[in-house]
């Protein structure tokens, strides 16, 4: 789909942007620890040392979108997995006016984002501890990458780009949607609570009501059916022997029931 005109950026956000640098996210906390205010933005053509969860690396292709922003939320330290609820629906959101089939987006706990049940993206959040009384952050770096072009090759899972489906998205075409949409939902959230953006990422979630696999670490696997997720963000699962528990963290994959080597979380 073409046609879809880059946008002014709203106001609160200022754009910063580098045909290449190491990393979006070491450039955004540079910003915000010398100050820089909630929507500064930092937008990389490409990356060469770009990152995913757990110190992954991130493929970091021209064409597609590497982008971190600063975020100063009022939440507490507590609630920060708010936040990558919060990126992976604004992103939802501001892909919308370029998809046809809006169906096809989806989003896979924690943080990816799915296109033909594809992984096509994924948020990252790196807190900066508050040093003062209370229990909130001095800032939260925020990452974004899409595949807007190029999918990255020789990895584990299934992935795609929007150009595989013959779809035109260009970084700064997405920028303006994006940030209208993070504006809002951050608002949403302060105003109302959790529970507004928890119930708009189900209505696109993977994997509801299958059994799936947790790998937390080499150590930790977990087994269960998924049954939602809690107020804080946490998978909610039922393990085949009846038991409901919630993980906070790891690795989701398809599965079938019956795993024997699961380990049991009460």
């Amino acid at each position: 789909m073409t046609g879809v005109k880059p946008q002014p950026l709203p106001a609160g956000y200022t754009l910063y942007a580098f045909d290449m640098t190491s990393s979006t996210m070491d450039e955004a906390h540079k910003l915000a620890q010398q100050g820089a205010p909630q929507g500064t933005l930092v937008l990389a053509s490409r990356q060469t040392k770009g990152r995913g969860r757990r110190g992954a690396a991130w493929s970091s292709e021209a064409g597609n979108l590497h982008l971190s922003v600063v975020l100063r939320p009022r939440f507490f330290l507590e609630n920060m997995s708010y936040l990558s609820f919060i990126m992976s629906v604004a992103a939802g959101h501001a892909l919308l006016p370029f998809v046809k089939q809006q169906n096809r987006i989806l989003y896979k706990w924690p943080n990816d984002l799915l296109f033909d049940h594809a992984k096509i993206g994924g948020c990252l959040l790196e807190v900066e501890p508050g040093k003062g009384p209370y229990d909130k952050p001095e800032w939260v770096v925020a990452g974004l990458g899409l595949n807007l072009r190029v999918s990255p090759q020789n990895v584990d899972v299934p992935v795609t780009s929007f150009l595989d489906h013959g779809i035109h998205i260009t970084p700064q075409a997405f920028l303006s949607f994006f940030c209208v949409e993070l504006t809002n939902l951050l608002s949403l959230v302060e105003r109302e609570g959790f529970d507004v953006v928890r119930r708009m990422w189900l209505r696109r979630a993977f994997g509801m009501g299958c059994f799936v696999k947790i790998k937390v670490s080499d150590e930790a696997l977990f087994e269960g059916r998924v049954e939602g997720i809690s107020d804080e963000g946490a998978l909610i699962l039922k393990h085949p022997r009846g038991q409901r528990f919630q993980v906070s963290t790891g690795q989701m994959m398809l599965s079938t029931p019956g795993l024997e080597t699961s380990r049991e979380v009460r």
